[in-house]
């Protein structure tokens, strides 16, 4: 079969090669996906570039999410899985075998059953963006009725993490980049939308809100954002932040933080416990169900164009990016 694969951390240009790759049958407990998709996210892009971690092996087929048909099943996987469609997540995390391939074999419960109605394209996007979202937004308890801040929120978490904090009954304040962001933000449910370069957002909030009323932030630029939304956070309140990449090493104004008791946690899907991705799966699934959910697909690539593809996710494609494997949408 054909995959996508690097056997040394460099460039997408330098190292990224398409080739023929043995696959076995699927272990016991695992699952052979036909693929349809690969989707391609920041972390990928950071892993073939050496920025995350050791090489994993003798080579590296790329990209933890993507989607695609179970066509084999291992020991004590139920034959009735055969023929799902399915979403698939950290296809690639800890193993060198990712989702840039035409099969791929991985763990029963990393291939997600995709609701019917859904399109496979889709299923593609969701893994790491979806769930890094929910968990986000989930891990300092209901937030039904609460208020939240989503910094960045044209980005691909920040674009689900809108719409899913709609779902869960929160009141959404969203910050983006530009006039065409905020309307289209403003249409997935959020009441107020405003201009992250603005330097006077905390004031914004707070007048909007009648106060220092934020409840939780969800924050795609900590060490950066932190000063701007730090006023207009209320007692008990959380920040959720799943990237620092501007200010990597923050300093934190502990008072600020200790008076007002604010909760932070650093977020990244690889490490949520299960049960975390247990519920995120089960909340996603729901929503999908019930077309709750739109995805933005910015890019298209064919297996053969991944570089071109990694290219696009290095110059700052919102959306999701996504290798075209087969199609049967």
């Amino acid at each position: 079969m054909i995959a996508a694969s690097y056997n040394a951390f460099g460039s997408a240009r330098d190292v990224l090669t398409v080739q023929t790759h043995e696959i076995a049958q699927p272990a016991a407990g695992e699952v052979e996906v036909l693929v349809q998709y690969s989707g391609i996210n920041p972390s990928d892009v950071k892993k073939r570039a050496g920025q995350r971690g050791d090489f994993p092996g003798e080579f590296v087929i790329p990209h933890s999410d993507g989607s695609g048909v179970i066509v084999a099943v291992g020991e004590g996987v139920s034959e009735e899985r055969i023929g799902q469609n399915v979403w698939m997540y950290e296809a690639q995390h800890n193993r060198n075998w990712g989702t840039a391939a035409e099969l791929i074999n991985l763990p029963d419960n990393q291939a997600v059953k995709l609701p019917e109605i859904c399109e496979l394209s889709a299923g593609a996007c969701l893994g790491i963006p979806a769930m890094t979202a929910h968990r986000c937004l989930s891990i300092h308890g209901d937030i039904a009725g609460q208020t939240v801040l989503i910094t960045g929120a044209q980005g691909r978490v920040g674009y689900y993490a809108v719409q899913i904090a709609v779902a869960m009954s929160a009141t959404v304040i969203a910050t983006v980049g530009s006039s065409d962001d905020a309307e289209e933000i403003t249409q997935l449910g959020a009441a107020l939308v405003l201009d992250y370069h603005d330097e006077n957002i905390a004031e914004d909030i707070i007048k909007h809100l009648g106060g220092a009323k934020l409840d939780l932030v969800v924050d795609v630029a900590f060490g950066t954002n932190l000063p701007l939304y730090l006023p207009a956070m209320a007692d008990n309140s959380a920040i959720s932040a799943y990237a620092s990449m501007q200010n990597p090493t923050p300093t934190l104004p502990f008072y600020d933080l200790m008076f007002k008791n604010i909760s932070l946690h650093p977020v990244i899907v690889y490490s949520m416990p299960q049960e975390a991705k247990d519920l995120a799966i089960t909340d996603i699934t729901r929503l999908l169900e019930q077309q709750a959910l739109k995805h933005r697909i910015t890019q298209m690539f064919p297996l053969e164009e991944i570089v071109e593809a990694h290219q696009a996710v290095e110059q700052g494609a919102r959306g999701s990016v996504l290798l075209e494997i087969h199609s049967h949408d």
